[in-house]
């Protein structure tokens, strides 16, 4: 436990008052329950009272009381007093002395000032824990002068864990975990944020334009695209079926995802010139080639799906 030493010398008899209190810190932090004041003292020719108080400035002897009653004999380890500060808010405070004796009296301030600091620190990161789809680089922050300690495989962080002076980077899914020790050893809350990263995956390239027959011979869709992702998706999509006359023209690339040389494509579009639709497409890179299409309207709970695996008029390009 810390130990707050400040040392008073008090001495008086009936001609002269020698009283030079001092403090020989002149500054720290208190953050356990209590601090201990101890002081030299003196009093030739009586029995002096001594009592302590605090204060929140260094003058005017308008201070709250510790404690009175306190006598100046015996010397050595009883000139000590266990100050309780659990009561006490967090600040800056002076401490000074009173004592007196028959005949006379006096008065000093310690030097220099006690703080006490019991509130935790609290950490932060920027970005905040979440699914995203591509690495990110982590910022840790605290309200406070302090230490930052931190981990990235699912430990509790200890003072023993690594201190953080940089921004973290986090290629793929973590979980990280950090705490805040400050100056005055207060340990703040352990905060936990799990960084989901999604495989950016290899970047491709859809563009080119064909017909297929969906259901009938007689009646041909034609479609055409250049849609890029999955990353970033972008781009756009058209699709026409002579049948319905169903003219559908995307206006959002919202997805766009690979598994076995099929992509899907979704989005948003607009079916003979009325927003409001979605849209996934399947395109087959193949022998033949696919491709199919779903529109829906969510408000009237339509689907409509055209697909067809006959060889396509001309090969729909994918780069990688």
């Amino acid at each position: 436990m810390p130990t707050w030493a400040s040392i008073f010398q008090l001495f008086k008899n009936n001609l002269i008052i020698d009283f030079e209190p001092f403090i020989q810190d002149t500054f720290f932090r208190v953050f356990l329950i209590d601090v201990t004041i101890t002081w030299e003292d003196g009093d030739p020719d009586s029995n002096a009272d001594i009592a302590l108080y605090y204060d929140t400035n260094s003058t005017g002897e308008d201070g709250i009381l510790i404690v009175d009653g306190l006598k100046e004999d015996p010397d050595g380890e009883s000139d000590a007093y266990p100050w309780d500060i659990t009561e006490m808010a967090d600040g800056s405070y002076y401490v000074y002395a009173a004592t007196a004796d028959e005949t006379a009296s006096e008065t000093s301030y310690g030097l220099g000032t006690i703080t006490i600091d019991k509130t935790l620190p609290i950490v932060s990161a920027t970005p905040a824990g979440g699914s995203y789809d591509m690495p990110q680089n982590v910022t840790l922050a605290v309200d406070e002068a302090a230490v930052i300690y931190y981990t990235m495989d699912g430990t509790e962080p200890t003072k023993d864990a690594p201190v953080y002076n940089s921004p973290i980077d986090i290629t793929d899914t973590t979980t990280l975990k950090f705490m805040a020790v400050d100056v005055a050893g207060n340990q703040g809350e352990t905060i936990t944020e799990t960084y989901t990263i999604a495989s950016e995956g290899v970047p491709v390239n859809i563009s080119g334009g064909a017909y297929n027959f969906p259901v009938h011979p007689r009646y041909r869709a034609v479609f055409s695209m250049d849609v890029s992702g999955p990353s970033a998706p972008s781009g756009w999509l058209k699709y026409y079926y002579s049948q319905t006359r169903m003219n559908f023209v995307s206006t959002e690339i919202i997805e766009v995802s690979d598994s076995d040389n099929t992509y899907v494509i979704s989005g948003t579009g607009s079916l003979n010139g009325i927003e409001g639709y979605t849209f996934t497409a399947q395109v087959t890179d193949g022998t033949p080639d696919g491709f199919g299409i779903t529109v829906n309207n969510p408000d009237y709970q339509m689907s409509i799906t055209l697909s067809g695996s006959r060889q396509l008029s001309c090969p729909v390009f994918l780069y990688q």
